[in-house]
């Protein structure tokens, strides 16, 4: 029941929404429940993906045995719960190109809301005023924690002019710390100057054959000297436009 002395404006203003009104005109916002929804969590992140869901499901109240927890392959799980048409909404972390296909499952099969966190390229940018240690410690931590397979990760370092130089003389420096191993190794100086997370200094192998040919691709494409730990490289006119559109 509404309070008649309460005016649309402020009644709008009390839904936390604000909305075009009249003093002859009542607006207001109702928020109903979706319904069923499908969260497909990436395989990077998987246990710590679903905790935060489940943590959510469980402060909400959410009654035992409604929520179901299903294993399986994008093609089949992933794809079923895409197109499913009593699921009106799917949420999904991971690749942009596995993105659009679950777009395109949800608008082909009943239009359902799509929430997606896709991979991409995020900027560390660091000005002339910046603390060079931790912008050197951070900018690292962003490019190399969990081998550079996070959809945040700080893959590329936008630096200003006047700390440009002695910014890429430390972080080469810390560079030289990374290990690439098929195992666990002893910790370096690098990861005990990161306390919170003690992996930071390794590097797996690469999880594929094509991951690997397009990362030899990059490599070759972009003159690979020191032109590739300055920046300072040019894109070849030959380069295929497959490639040109990562940088």
């Amino acid at each position: 029941m509404f309070d008649p002395g309460v005016s649309a404006t402020s009644l709008v203003m009390c839904m936390a929404q604000l909305q075009a009104t009249t003093e002859d005109k009542l607006t207001y916002t109702h928020h109903e429940p979706i319904g069923v929804v499908g969260q497909i969590i990436p395989w990077n992140f998987p246990l710590l993906m679903m905790a935060w869901k489940l943590h959510l499901i469980n402060e909400a109240g959410f009654p035992p045995r409604v929520v179901n927890v299903i294993s399986g392959y994008g093609n089949t799980v992933g794809n079923a719960i895409s197109s499913h048409m009593r699921i009106e909404k799917v949420v999904f972390t991971g690749s942009t190109l596995v993105g659009r296909k679950i777009m395109e499952a949800a608008a082909k099969s009943n239009l359902k809301n799509v929430t997606l966190e896709l991979s991409g390229k995020s900027p560390n940018i660091i000005f002339d005023d910046a603390d060079l240690e931790q912008a050197v410690n951070w900018a690292a931590f962003g490019i190399f924690w969990n081998h550079g397979q996070t959809c945040c990760a700080g893959l590329r370092i936008f630096v200003q002019e006047g700390i440009y130089d002695e910014f890429l003389k430390h972080f080469m420096e810390k560079t030289r710390y990374v290990q690439i191993t098929a195992s666990r190794v002893k910790e370096s100086a690098f990861s005990k100057e990161c306390e919170l997370y003690q992996s930071i200094d390794i590097m797996h192998p690469v999880t594929g054959e094509h991951n690997s040919m397009l990362i030899l691709a990059h490599i070759k494409y972009f003159h690979v000297r020191k032109d590739m730990l300055t920046g300072r490289c040019t894109i070849p006119a030959s380069m295929p436009t497959r490639f040109m559109k990562f940088f």
